[in-house]
């Protein structure tokens, strides 16, 4: 049996940042923490970002017990994400987790919209999104461009809902005048994949314009690096995408029916995850499966925030376009899905 080989203090670092150096399970969060491998190193035989978590002692002995599955390990790993999401001030290259002995085509370079108003409320701007250089991949602007128009947009609705919110002033209920409430848009990203064919990543962008609740929105992007780059989309990764979305559709009711502990879905929540591309707009590829992120108020109910699913791949493996990832994807990095 081969030696195992030491796991890189960058790496075993970057795992700790990413979840605050606290145990990654978010009802526990311990400081005494550890790195945990979620596919066991005997059958992995590696250490990649993606397949490693920060666990205590306890959830760690859970986790190698089964009794916290893989499941709900890459699920906590996705929640991460959305706190931690990029590497700033400097230039950041992605190791291929799809392709290890691949080069690395492409780099990105972390760029800043921070401004500040101030009318009859202060309201902040501050967000970070990638701005990308690949290579040999025809112009990087048909990724940038889209992006770019994605941010114009979240900074114009957040501003014009801050005035319609607080364009009179701020009064109270006896009409009095105070200062008002300190309003933010902050956007970050997150990429999941950038290897020779795919790139595959999301903006997160979280605001509060001084109304009832905060907002929380999604923007995934994905594609098929070639000559011109092309978007991936949802049904590009099915051989049979209805009976592939169907499959999609029933195990993110499952799985967030007993993430919010109830018995069986709400009526909201069928009238929002249905087998249509429509419902399925901001995911991610992944090394073993696909996030799925759901906009907030898409599950009906706004008290449901807006929840992520990872969906292995092993559980829609029959309806996989295996010719699409032979041609995009190494299929048999996906083969580690058995136990």
């Amino acid at each position: 049996m081969s030696e195992r080989l030491a796991m890189p203090e960058d790496l075993r670092r970057r795992v700790l940042f990413e979840a605050g150096h606290r145990c990654a399970v978010h009802t526990c969060k311990h400081t005494d923490v550890d790195v945990h491998h979620i596919i066991p190193y005997a059958q992995c035989q590696a250490h990649e970002f993606d397949n490693l978590i920060a666990l205590c002692p306890n959830c760690h002995r859970l986790a190698e017990k089964g009794k916290i599955d893989k499941r709900s390990l890459y699920q906590y790993k996705v929640k991460l994400s959305a706190y931690w999401p990029s590497q700033p001030d400097r230039l950041t290259t992605l190791e291929s987790n799809l392709e290890p002995e691949s080069e690395i085509i492409g780099r990105w370079k972390a760029a800043y919209v921070r401004e500040e108003f101030r009318s009859s409320v202060k309201s902040d701007i501050d967000i970070e999104y990638p701005i990308f250089d690949l290579p040999g991949i025809g112009s990087s602007a048909l990724v940038n461009a889209p992006l770019d128009a994605v941010i114009k947009r979240e900074i114009a609705w957040f501003l014009d809902t801050v005035k319609s919110v607080w364009d009179d002033g701020c009064f109270d209920e006896d009409g009095e005048a105070f200062s008002g409430p300190e309003c933010f848009l902050i956007g970050r990203y997150d990429i999941a994949q950038l290897t020779r064919k795919v790139l595959s990543g999301r903006l997160v962008f979280r605001a509060y314009p001084g109304s009832a609740y905060s907002h929380i929105s999604f923007h995934s992007f994905n594609y098929r690096l070639a000559a011109s780059p092309s978007p991936i989309g949802i049904c590009d990764i099915f051989s049979d995408p209805t009976e592939g979305l169907r499959k999609t559709s029933t195990y993110c009711l499952e799985n967030l029916t007993r993430c919010f502990g109830f018995s069986e879905p709400s009526t909201s929540m069928l009238e929002g995850i249905t087998p249509d591309p429509e419902c399925f707009t901001n995911f991610n590829l992944h090394r073993h499966g696909f996030s799925i992120d759901f906009s907030q108020g898409q599950l009906g109910c706004t008290g449901y925030g807006a929840p992520s699913v990872f969906v292995p791949y092993e559980e829609v493996e029959t309806f996989l376009n295996a010719a699409w990832f032979l041609q995009n994807l190494r299929w048999s990095d996906l083969q580690v899905w058995s136990e």
